[in-house]
């Protein structure tokens, strides 16, 4: 016998007490076989789960499967923006089925010698799912000989 506190009056009571002494509330106990149904079927949950995602390893597994990026540069090159300023530009696209609130693209700037000599971004706002866009990110610096594309990010 264990003793367990009254839900109703907090005292103490025997837990095979079916009213307590003192308020004269029901105890509510819970049938050990339902505690036992409740626990085979959680396994039987967590083990047809992890089944599940086995599978998905087998069927998604790295030879086979490609990530694509949301955000896909399609080309890029050195171009003329106006005005006489100089300019990295392309075009990329969302790859995604969503509409992407955000999308900036890092670039790095090197000279003939290839020193880091600067850096630039383009970014725009609103990009549709599976839409083009025809980026330009402005190169201010003089000695700028070639770049590198660092990074996109997309929200």
């Amino acid at each position: 016998m264990a003793l367990i506190k009254c839900k109703e009056c907090g005292k103490e009571i025997s837990n095979d007490a079916k009213i307590c002494p003192h308020c004269g509330k029901k105890t509510a106990k819970t049938p050990a076989f339902l505690i036992i149904i409740c626990v085979t079927f959680l396994v039987f949950l967590i083990g047809t789960a992890l089944d599940q995602a086995s599978q998905m390893d087998e069927d998604f597994s790295a030879e086979e499967y490609e990530e694509v990026e949301d955000v896909e540069i399609l080309q890029d090159n050195f171009c003329n923006i106006g005005w006489g300023v100089r300019g990295v530009c392309g075009l990329a696209i969302n790859n995604t089925n969503k509409k992407l609130s955000y999308v900036q693209i890092e670039i790095n700037l090197y000279n003939k010698e290839g020193t880091h000599v600067g850096s630039t971004i383009a970014n725009t706002n609103n990009l549709e799912p599976q839409n083009k866009w025809r980026f330009q990110a402005p190169v201010l610096e003089h000695n700028v000989a070639s770049y590198k594309i660092m990074g996109i990010t997309s929200l």
